[in-house]
């Protein structure tokens, strides 16, 4: 199914932060599913393909862009849980950055925040950033 044009802006909104935040990445080993990537993310987590992947022994990075219709669902919070589940798993460095619309922003960050306190999870870095430029580290 093709995505929106607003969800592909989200998806291009996580790989620029990505450039600019993350200066030990190797940009060409960055897997993104848009048109005009030739590397797209193949690797499946929690039976859902990523946005945007990248993964070394010392980095892991999932990106995932969700539309303000796409917040609030089942389907959303069984993928940021897969995503977390999968990042556990990785050594070192671990990053999930979550992008939607300044309206959604705050539900998103607060689920994350929720999220993480829950489950004692200390070891992986939650990103929200919205269209807006607004981010926030969990």
């Amino acid at each position: 199914m093709p995505e929106s044009r607003t969800h592909m802006d989200y998806v291009n909104r996580i790989v620029s932060y990505i450039e600019n935040s993350f200066f030990k990445i190797d940009i060409s080993l960055l897997a993104i599913d848009s048109p005009e990537s030739e590397y797209k993310p193949s690797q499946v987590v929690g039976l859902a393909v990523p946005d945007v992947c990248y993964t070394t022994r010392e980095l892991s990075i999932i990106g995932e862009a969700k539309t303000e219709h796409d917040i609030s669902n089942n389907h959303t919070r069984k993928q940021i849980n897969a995503y977390i589940d999968y990042l556990k798993l990785r050594p070192r460095e671990k990053h999930l950055i979550l992008c939607s619309s300044m309206y959604s922003f705050p539900t998103l960050k607060n689920y994350c925040i929720r999220y993480k306190r829950s489950n004692d999870i200390n070891d992986i870095i939650i990103h929200v950033i919205d269209d807006l430029d607004r981010e926030v580290k969990i």
